[in-house]
């Protein structure tokens, strides 16, 4: 007897299901939906659940709403819109502006994947163990 599963989830859904769960209690996913401009909390569960797509033009809305990084937010709404092999390629094409060296782009991805992508600022503490790290003795 064959087993009925779900389909994988995608990126974007289990995304926004974790940022949503390490928000503070006092933040609903009413709250959430109002501040990403939907009329009610259901698009907020069918988004997490996957019964919906993000749209592209409440994508940022919904970042800061969030707290989270609209660029990544936003890359994960694309990909839940092409196919796995044509959004490689355009994720190859954009990822990395002309002007960032490769090295310059590993720090950014290493900082992105280090703060989960929520980007935090730059604190004073922070950037003295930056400069630390590159300081020669």
């Amino acid at each position: 007897m064959k087993s009925l599963s779900n389909p994988p989830r995608s990126s974007i859904s289990v995304f926004l299901e974790e940022t949503v769960n390490a928000l503070p209690d006092n933040i609903s996913h009413r709250d959430i939906a109002v501040m990403s401009g939907f009329q009610t909390s259901d698009m907020i569960y069918m988004f997490i659940d996957g019964r919906a797509k993000v749209p592209l033009d409440r994508v940022t809305a919904l970042a800061q709403a969030l707290g989270v990084d609209a660029g990544h937010l936003f890359i994960l709404a694309l990909e839940q819109i092409f196919e796995p092999a044509m959004f490689a390629e355009l994720r190859e094409l954009f990822a990395r502006p002309q002007n960032i060296s490769s090295n310059e782009w590993d720090w950014i991805q290493l900082i992105r994947q280090a703060s989960t992508h929520t980007d935090p600022p730059v604190t004073m503490p922070v950037a003295r163990q930056v400069r630390k790290a590159f300081l020669r003795e």
